[in-house]
């Protein structure tokens, strides 16, 4: 593809292009999907909770200090306190996760709930499946299922069919992919009288 490019480039008289790095790329060492974790995200998270926590539950306290709390408003404003330390408690997950696919493996790092980093590693013989999840209108997602039950899902992409180009390459690089040739009987039939 870059070969194309730079011709048209010297057709059109302009300077050589430079390559455009491709993440997908069969020839890159290894694939990248979303964007590094660090704990930093996971407390900017939290802080932004602590923060519209604070905001919502200002008219409660200013009714609380007044004398005009009812019994619904401290219903509510319980249930928005549990809601809050639920997501707080929870918000380094928002941070997603970040994959990088090398043959014979898949590396995935994610935020723990201490918001520390937690790396898995996956290996060929882990994977019991790898199907597309597009249950959602931001993009579809490739999900591992691994033998011990635990399903790991990728960041979002942009779209079905780079969802299943990407499950293709993860099994070509996990070397998952059956053997397909010794499966078909006919095929099989013919390259013995060929070999014959």
């Amino acid at each position: 593809m870059h070969e194309t490019t730079v011709r048209i480039a010297r057709l059109l008289q302009l300077p050589d292009p430079q390559p455009a790095e491709n993440p997908f790329d069969a020839i890159n060492a290894e694939i990248r999907l979303g964007e590094p974790v660090h704990p930093r995200r996971g407390r900017g998270h939290r802080v932004l909770i602590v923060l519209l926590a604070g905001v919502l539950s200002f008219p409660f306290v200013h009714a609380l200090w007044n004398g005009q709390l009812s019994a619904p408003g401290i219903i509510v404003w319980s249930l928005g306190a549990i809601v809050a330390v639920a997501l707080f408690r929870y918000a380094p997950r928002m941070s997603g996760t970040y994959w990088i696919i090398r043959d014979g493996g898949i590396r995935v790092e994610r935020l723990s709930l201490n918001n520390a980093v937690e790396v898995h590693r996956i290996g060929g013989r882990d994977v019991e499946a790898i199907d597309i999840d597009d249950g959602s209108e931001d993009g579809p997602v490739i999900a591992i299922r691994l033998h011990t039950g635990t399903k790991i899902r990728s960041p979002r992409l942009d779209s079905k069919d780079q969802a299943q180009a990407l499950r293709s390459k993860i099994i070509r690089r996990l070397r998952r992919n059956p053997p397909v040739l010794d499966s078909l009987p006919h095929f099989s039939r013919t390259l013995c009288r060929l070999t014959r």
